[in-house]
């Protein structure tokens, strides 16, 4: 098969590509990754604000 003038070397094969089953032990991780990085980005909001309210008063 041509296509604009270049010729196909090889052919696409059907292939599974169902993805794998998510191991609920994975799942409890990100959720516990994810967590972790709002209570940190709350963390440093605060830090910041106290640092912040130092400097103005």
């Amino acid at each position: 098969m041509e296509y604009w003038g270049f010729h196909m070397a090889y052919q696409l094969k059907d292939q599974d590509v169902t993805p794998p089953a998510v191991d609920p032990a994975e799942k409890r991780s990100i959720a516990a990754d994810g967590l972790a990085a709002v209570a940190m980005v709350l963390l440093t909001a605060a830090l910041i604000t106290l640092i912040l309210t130092q400097i103005i008063d």
